[in-house]
């Protein structure tokens, strides 16, 4: 009898240990679903207020975009010097493009020369057929130019002198007027940073 009782103890401790297992596997089990869910929902909810940032961003910039180009306005009906009209516009581009630095070129077609101010009393003057400028200038098309010294239209007397603050960030994006049915006037050269590193 004694025998029997013990195992029956035995038989009765093992069935507890099964079941006692088969619980907390259980409890696990539902641990880690409840765990992935509230990760789920975490994630969703990051996502949700990324995107509202984001929308939220881009209005932020769309209305600074806007606000700079007000102020390039009013600058331009402002009496000025001629200097500070170049560093107004450069900059205020260089605001709306997100760019680091902007040069403003003007076509002179008496002369063929494109030409701007960079310093106090400093008028660069370069022909307009040459450099970077010079084709976009001719081309009238948007150019974007991640190294803009490998790039083969890279003029060293025009676009090393003329563009030297630009072409130490990421990349250099020049823009003509592109209505094709009127004469070019002027164009616009700035330095892009990527927001993301890249």
């Amino acid at each position: 009898m004694r025998a029997f009782l013990s195992h029956c103890y035995v038989k009765s401790t093992k069935n507890n240990a099964v079941r006692h297992r088969r619980f907390i596997e259980e409890m696990q089990l539902n641990s880690e679903a409840a765990i992935a869910k509230v990760r789920e929902q975490s994630e969703a909810r990051t996502q949700e207020e990324m995107g509202a940032l984001s929308a939220a961003e881009e209005q932020l910039t769309a209305g600074a975009s806007f606000q700079a180009l007000q102020t390039l306005v009013r600058r331009l009906f402002q009496p000025t010097s001629l200097k500070d009209l170049f560093v107004g516009v450069s900059s205020t581009f260089a605001q709306i493009l997100h760019g680091s630095a902007a040069v403003l070129f003007l076509f002179d077609p008496s002369s063929n020369e494109l030409w701007t101010q960079r310093e106090e009393n400093q008028l660069i003057q370069v022909p307009a057929s040459l450099g970077i400028a010079g084709s976009t200038l001719s081309s009238g098309s948007t150019l974007l130019i991640v190294d803009v010294s490998a790039d083969p239209r890279f003029h060293p007397m025009v676009d090393q002198f003329a563009l030297s603050g630009l072409q130490q960030d990421d990349s250099t994006i020049s823009q003509s007027n592109l209505n094709y049915s009127k004469p070019t006037h002027g164009m616009v050269s700035s330095a892009l940073v990527s927001t993301d590193g890249s």
